[in-house]
């Protein structure tokens, strides 16, 4: 039987625990009839014996190259994938047990469907952004308007590893990039992808079941940790527009997404002027403003307004998930108890009406029903991810300022 979905991991010496975690989560999904695409872009790291232990459970196709950086990994998925569907899922990252089910099942006649996800950020657990796909619904016949619709601000719309794409939409997107005989790209590349995704998909919607775990760590690619780093993901964004502006004049949309392209490329300005400001080295400052020359880089600060706003989700939440997941497995006749407007109150739901389940739930505590256990967040989680606080935070201690990015590193120990 054909592979309906095809996951792309792309990875490139990502910490094998790590690893290994993410293989584990896709192990777990309730998903059937699907690959696993490893391309290993030139890894100085065995990972022998982690895909072997995954072997027995998952359909994998593990591809080792050279390294040629992450656009070509990811063009190279595209290539190997042999699913109807294809979708990224980061070596770091996880996914819940229903989230690609759930999708493939609401997908419908849509070209790309956009997916819920949370961040994870050390001992703070996972939280919700206030992203418009995470709290609201979309329905797009014009997917171009929608990947520009936020101006970069919000994660969803341009990432990769939040959506499912029918594969021909990626094909057609790779043939674009392909053309362009881009060399390396060290930043951005999910922009990119995307866009041109985008621009040949004819039907664009989201769906609300399971989450995709985005872990923000130190180690990450797009993590600051040199000057060097800034100036080489400045020129890679500074490049990544140019082309997305080039090929819309081409189409002779540009006219109708310029104003949306200037706010976006202040908002990559900004945040790397904001970066570049903890180094000595004027190198990185030098670099934007060569490369955004249209931005004013005087009192310029980051508009971290659409995060604020975040939602907590429990620490204890693969326990709850295991319960879920043994509830979707028995698909009985079933009192289920749990608190209300819980996380597992709200994942029951979707996925009682996605997967008709046959269960109910239970007004009270009682011998003959499921009782799901309570979420749990630490004070720490509490304070750290309180609207008020954020707030307060935010206006007592602005972006880039030394007192922050030292409490921030106390906090997130």
């Amino acid at each position: 039987m054909k592979n309906k979905l095809s996951i792309i991991i792309c990875i490139y010496n990502t910490n094998k625990e790590q690893f290994n975690n993410c293989l584990c989560s896709i192990s777990n999904s309730i998903l059937e009839n699907f690959e696993v695409v490893i391309v290993d872009d030139g890894s100085t790291i065995d990972y022998s014996d982690i895909i072997s232990s995954h072997s027995q459970t998952l359909n994998i196709n593990y591809i080792k190259t050279k390294n040629h950086g992450t656009l070509n990994a990811r063009l190279l998925g595209i290539e190997k994938a042999k699913g109807d569907y294809v979708c990224y899922v980061d070596s770091d990252d996880s996914i819940s047990f229903c989230y690609h089910q759930a999708s493939m099942l609401e997908i419908g006649n849509a070209d790309i469907i956009i997916n819920d996800w949370a961040f994870k950020i050390n001992s703070t657990s996972y939280y919700c952004p206030d992203d418009s796909s995470i709290s609201g619904s979309i329905l797009s016949s014009c997917p171009l308007d929608t990947f520009f619709s936020k101006n970069g601000h919000e994660h969803s719309y341009y990432v990769l590893w939040n959506k499912i794409f029918k594969k021909s939409v990626l094909t057609q997107a790779k043939k674009d990039i392909e053309k362009l005989s881009i060399d390396k790209l060290v930043y951005a590349e999910d922009v990119l992808i995307s866009y041109f995704a985008f621009s040949h998909a004819k039907l664009v919607k989201n769906t609300h079941l399971g989450f995709y775990f985005y872990h923000k760590h130190n180690s990450q690619e797009v993590a600051i940790s040199s000057p060097e780093k800034i100036e080489n993901q400045t020129m890679s964004a500074g490049l990544v527009f140019e082309l997305i502006s080039n090929d819309l004049k081409k189409e002779k949309l540009f006219a109708k997404y310029e104003n949306n392209l200037k706010i976006w490329r202040q908002l990559i300005c900004s945040t790397m002027f904001e970066n570049a400001k903890q180094f000595s080295n004027k190198g990185p400052i030098d670099c934007i403003k060569k490369v955004f020359p249209e931005c004013a880089l005087i009192n310029t600060k980051v508009s971290n307004s659409k995060y604020i706003k975040k939602t907590l989700l429990p620490n204890n939440i693969f326990e709850i998930d295991t319960e879920l997941k043994n509830i979707y497995s028995r698909n009985s006749k079933q009192l289920i108890y749990c608190k209300h407007n819980s996380y597992a109150h709200k994942t029951l739901i979707e996925m009682k009406r996605i997967f008709n389940l046959n269960f109910e739930f239970a007004e009270n505590k009682n011998s003959n029903c499921i009782i799901i256990k309570k979420d749990i967040n630490t004070l720490k989680q509490k304070i750290v991810h309180n609207y008020l606080i954020a707030k307060t935070g935010l206006i007592l201690f602005p972006p880039g300022s030394k007192i922050r990015k030292f409490l921030k590193n106390k906090l997130l120990k």
